[in-house]
């Protein structure tokens, strides 16, 4: 079963060591990494379907414009708003305010956790966090968070937000892919471990920095 289902993997691999390759290898920098993989997604893609360049490909391209637009559109609103938000003075007034409360990295790092968490589960994450990175951040540094430290909980929390519910994109994406045998409930249900097995591995992250700092470091 495991050689049969080698031919539809190979594409993923080779992506992969594409854009990962290329970003350890030093031939091309992480912010050029989007550009090279879809290229490379482009490229496998009419020699993996060579007969079905044009039946895949404008389709393929229109709905990545689509998704592009409304991505750009969430964060310009959001641009706007962390402009707002320095301009009126409010997020040095938010900054003091938690400084005030003597938290220590470690207890604003869990403070943020579940403030994201709860969030993570109404909201979808692009407009999460830009919402609240704006004056997250900004507080992190005021009270002593390493910017890797604080990125990596961040991208956990992400994590665990998309398959979180009732919001949870991942889930919506299961049922989907799943229907009808699934229903989301059942979907819920299965899920549930998994989000126990990510608090576990996010307390971790939290408590131990140099699970972080250590690669990011020694790179």
């Amino acid at each position: 079963m495991a050689t049969a289902a080698a031919p539809q993997v190979w594409p993923i691999a080779l992506l992969f060591l594409l854009v990962m390759g290329g970003i350890y290898g030093g031939f091309f920098p992480p912010s050029a990494a989007g550009a090279v993989g879809a290229t490379g997604a482009i490229l496998i893609g009419i020699l993996y379907k060579r007969g079905d360049l044009f039946s895949w490909l404008p389709v393929s391209l229109r709905e990545a414009a689509y998704i592009s637009c409304t991505i750009f559109v969430i964060l310009i609103g959001g641009l706007l708003f962390s402009r707002m938000l320095v301009a009126a003075g409010i997020i040095p007034e938010i900054v003091s305010y938690f400084c005030a409360f003597d938290l220590g990295p470690v207890g604003f790092l869990i403070g943020v956790s579940i403030l994201l968490l709860i969030l993570g589960a109404l909201l979808d994450t692009t407009s999460m966090l830009v919402v609240t990175l704006p004056f997250l951040f900004p507080i992190s540094q005021e009270v002593g968070v390493n910017p890797v430290w604080f990125g990596i909980i961040v991208v956990k929390l992400i994590e665990i937000s998309v398959i979180t519910p009732p919001i949870g994109l991942n889930l919506f994406a299961v049922q989907s892919a799943a229907s009808p045998q699934a229903s989301f409930g059942t979907i819920v249900r299965g899920v549930i471990p998994f989000i126990g097995i990510e608090l576990v591995v996010l307390a971790a992250l939290i408590a131990f920095p140099a699970l972080s700092l250590w690669l990011p470091s020694a790179l």
